[in-house]
């Protein structure tokens, strides 16, 4: 499977077209990936996540696309849950009805910054500055209020410099033997 054509594992069986991903998670050393067509609906498929660097461009493409008609869109509204990064991208055509994308916070953050400018970066950073860090979301996403004590760039820089699980996203110092949000031997 590591000579796979990830060109076309993205687009649709069917008609070939490049739909929208709509839920990306980690499962073991698997990526499942939830997509749809605009044609032909929703289709799900694994990928081994230790070919990540492959196909990571295919998954920057699909998910800034739009749920209904497969056009790209645009970043409207990103926001960390857990492990996941909710966005919700506004298309064209369709506006913000869009339903919002559930994405493995670690792989979207991995394809933005493939291929985000110094430019890009400032706009994202100022998009995202309306709901963050002054909220907190419990596992229940239940939204608590917290004191900001660092600007977005700062959270954005320290981020490189972050571990997380490799099965749940939860963010480590690399000294743990056990996951604390999973339980996953980590050494």
């Amino acid at each position: 499977m590591s000579n796979q054509d990830y060109s076309q594992v993205f687009k649709c069986p069917e008609c070939g077209t490049v739909g929208s991903i709509y839920l990306l998670k980690v499962d073991g050393e698997d990526i499942i990936i939830k997509q749809r067509c605009p044609t032909h609906g929703n289709r799900s498929f694994k990928i081994p996540l230790r070919n990540l660097d492959k196909y990571l461009p295919f998954i920057n493409d699909s998910i800034f696309r739009c749920y209904e008609c497969g056009k790209k869109a645009d970043l409207d509204r990103l926001l960390f849950t857990g492990p996941f990064a909710k966005l919700k991208v506004i298309c064209p055509t369709h506006q913000d009805r869009l339903p919002d994308q559930k994405i493995w916070s670690l792989v979207y953050m991995l394809a933005r910054d493939m291929i985000t400018t110094e430019e890009d970066e400032i706009t994202l950073e100022k998009e995202n500055s309306i709901e963050a860090p002054s909220e907190t979301i419990n596992d229940d996403e239940e939204i608590i209020s917290t004191e900001s004590t660092e600007n977005q760039e700062t959270i954005d820089n320290s981020l490189s410099d972050m571990k997380f699980c490799p099965n749940c996203g939860t963010k480590i110092t690399g000294e743990e033997i056990y996951c604390s949000g999973c339980g996953t031997k980590l050494m």
